[in-house]
């Protein structure tokens, strides 16, 4: 019958045209999300077997994802060396010896050390704690003889002196009044710690760190770029789905019996 035969060969025309263009579309899309389905994959397996690799336990506290993660200090450290102690103000808190001694606001202004404590002054505070960076009082303005433009010591190093717009005023032993001071004042000021010493006070700083396993999900999710990274996931999943789709239209292609 030529027009049933004129018939199947548009039919097989058209389908050569639709399986072409599957393969050729198959091999631009699967170019392009390859590397994220290897992302997808990998994180995948790994999250999947978080329990038994210790997922959890692995902490990331270095390196750019800490920076991703806003674990890295908005403004320059502030350091000031008090007797045996290097003592930090990182971001509106005071950090000792590797440890978090405190919030304190304003602008730091030095840190000195008296016979068995330690005093980390700011505009706005006077924040007392130990050598191993237990705090032990913080006094605010409404203690203070005015907002605090300087810190220091005395000779004995057992009285703290501060410099404000009413003048210089010494502290008593209990650091419960302050005085008029007018004699000779060493004078807190900024220094340079060691790389080991400023690593500590970062450690401090970011805390624990963050663990692998949520590192890892929220690159499996995108999530680790933002809503645009997200997005990008979904995108590679619903080209998962295109791929499988026009496989399927390869596959069925090679299959379709000549005629």
């Amino acid at each position: 019958m030529p027009e049933a035969d004129g018939a199947r060969a548009k039919s097989r025309k058209r389908w050569r045209r639709w399986a072409a263009t599957a393969r050729s579309w198959h091999r631009r899309i699967g170019l392009v999300i390859a590397a994220l389905v290897a992302v997808l994959a990998i994180t995948g397996l790994l999250l999947n077997h978080g329990d038994r690799l210790g997922l959890d336990r692995i902490r990331v506290v270095t390196g750019w994802v800490v920076d991703w993660y806003g674990l890295t200090p908005v403004d320059d450290p502030v350091h000031f060396r008090a007797g045996e102690h290097w003592v930090s103000w990182i971001d509106g808190a005071v950090y000792a010896n590797g440890r978090r001694v405190g919030d304190a606001r304003g602008t730091a202004r030095g840190a000195v050390a008296l016979d068995s404590l330690v005093a980390m002054a700011t505009s706005e505070a006077l924040v007392i704690f130990t050598g191993d960076g237990e705090l032990v009082e913080r006094l605010g303005t409404s203690f203070l003889p005015g907002a605090i433009a300087r810190v220091g010591t005395a000779g004995s190093q057992d009285r703290i002196v501060i410099r404000t717009q009413e003048g210089q005023f010494a502290s008593d032993s209990d650091l419960l009044t302050w005085s008029p001071f007018e004699d000779e004042v060493i004078w807190s000021q900024t220094g340079t710690p060691t790389e080991a010493v400023l690593n500590v006070q970062l450690a401090a700083y970011r805390g624990q760190g963050l663990p692998l396993s949520r590192v890892l999900l929220d690159l499996h999710s995108g999530r680790l770029f933002g809503s645009a990274g997200a997005a990008v996931m979904d995108a590679a999943a619903i080209f998962l789905l295109v791929l499988v789709a026009t496989g399927i239209v390869n596959w069925a292609g090679f299959r379709r019996p000549r005629r």
